[in-house]
């Protein structure tokens, strides 16, 4: 079985309670990969955007109330189920999904204006398969078009568990970045105007006292300040991820 094939098992297999599992992160490791996410992409109400390696769309419906039309694509179809059924349970109307592999050739009819692909790249087993992934995204834009993607940091002293290569115990391949790194794939798609910036800089979110609504309330200045960091390049040496930005 290909590293491909595993993952999509692996994502069809515990699509139902990803979104749970994640939020065991940490409330704030979330709302802040959010929130830095969201300041990247800076929305506008008439946007068309695509949320490459959607999943079940954790970002996806945060995209879809701030503008026109949002495109979710993943090649976990149980993900895309997941997706959709969230999506018709909270009212919104503005998601068009799709089961494909980003690797390939892409099913959108329009180009868009903004793409996100968040922690996708760093699953992603081959140099050529990364570049590929980052070309269509390319071409998917609009001229001026913006994508901004994350990956895990290699730069980071957050998760020095974490090997620069590996396979998580479900089979899934990850691989993490330095900022060097991410930026020259960017570079070599065609991108201009390119940053970098680290996201997640602080590591307690996790911590159980957190879980507590009238503790964690008290912590929200912290996680305030965590999102501003990621707006300086200094944040590469401290984040969790890496967030690269750049425009067609």
């Amino acid at each position: 079985m290909s590293d491909q094939e595993q993952e999509i098992r692996a994502r069809d297999e515990h699509a139902e309670g990803f979104e749970d599992w994640y939020l065991q992160k940490g409330y704030y490791y979330d709302w802040v990969e959010k929130n830095a996410l969201m300041y990247s992409l800076n929305l506008r109400k008439e946007d068309i955007v695509l949320d490459a390696g959607c999943g079940t769309g954790r970002l996806t419906r945060n995209i879809a109330g701030r503008c026109k039309k949002v495109y979710g694509v993943d090649f976990s179809s149980r993900s895309i189920e997941v997706l959709k059924k969230k999506a018709w349970e909270s009212g919104i109307k503005n998601i068009k999904t799709h089961v494909c592999n980003i690797t390939e050739s892409l099913p959108l009819m329009e180009k868009v204006d903004k793409i996100v692909c968040v922690q996708v790249i760093q699953h992603i087993p081959t140099e050529a398969e990364r570049t590929t992934v980052l070309k269509n995204l390319y071409d998917q834009l609009k001229p001026n078009g913006v994508c901004v993607c994350s990956v895990y940091s290699w730069n980071s002293h957050l998760d020095s568990e974490l090997l620069k290569e590996g396979q998580f115990p479900n089979g899934i391949y990850y691989l993490r970045f330095s900022p060097k790194e991410i930026e020259a794939v960017y570079k070599e798609c065609g991108f201009k105007d390119i940053s970098v910036r680290g996201c997640v800089n602080f590591k307690w979110y996790s911590h159980n006292i957190l879980a507590m609504n009238n503790i964690r309330d008290l912590f929200y200045p912290i996680a305030k300040l965590d999102t501003s960091i990621s707006k300086f390049k200094f944040s590469c040496s401290l984040g969790s991820f890496l967030i690269c930005k750049g425009t067609k």
